[in-house]
């Protein structure tokens, strides 16, 4: 990842034409690196340094929505205590921040935050994904169908929800309902085997 990183710096310096593909390919690099608190600085410095660059009129650098989904995911590695609420204010703010680049949320965004929720320690995961998952089918039900709700994101919902001091398992029953409703009324996807194994496990 340093080495990607000094050859981009290179091309900087010597003038050498960038665009998206080139700071995605080191934000990859970067997201393959085993220290996660490092990568993500990085990948943050890297997508306000593409925000700048395209602010200022270089039209081929601009941050697209594979770029903020990988840092979504550089920001749930790095398993910091802020980690939920940043990953949270960038999903919603999302289409405001970068929507002049055409980025919008799509179902990976979506999960990659109620991945943070399943893995942090925050006594309150549970109902704030049910809460974002609230937001992502009312989205969908509403014509947007980049954020069309999928196995990943229910079983994801189901683990957020895992509790030795709550009721888990008829939690995850009304998780799989919603699911299994939303198939019927705007043509969802059914529940699933990794569901069920969710479904199992609460």
């Amino acid at each position: 990842a340093e080495k990607a990183q000094s050859l981009l710096d290179e091309m900087m310096l010597k003038d050498v034409p960038l665009n998206t593909e080139t700071f995605n390919g080191i934000i990859n690099c970067w997201l393959k690196a085993r220290n996660n608190v490092q990568a993500r600085q990085q990948i943050e410095r890297i997508v306000d340094n593409m925000v700048e660059l395209s602010s200022n009129g270089n039209e081929e650098v601009y941050p697209d929505r594979y770029t903020i989904n990988m840092l979504l995911t550089a920001i749930g590695q790095s398993a910091r205590k802020d980690s939920v609420r940043k990953s949270y204010y960038i999903l919603m703010n999302m289409e405001e921040e970068y929507g002049k680049f055409g980025v919008t949320p799509d179902s990976t965004s979506f999960n990659l935050v109620l991945r943070c929720y399943t893995k942090s320690r925050d006594i309150q995961a549970g109902e704030k994904a049910l809460k974002l998952l609230d937001i992502m089918e009312n989205r969908f039900k509403n014509g947007d169908r980049n954020v069309r709700p999928d196995a990943y994101t229910y079983s994801t919902v189901i683990d957020s929800l895992i509790s030795p001091t709550s009721d888990s398992g008829r939690a995850a029953e009304d998780v799989i309902l919603r699911m299994e409703q939303l198939h019927t009324s705007h043509n969802g996807e059914m529940p699933s085997t990794p569901v069920y194994n969710a479904l199992i496990k609460a």
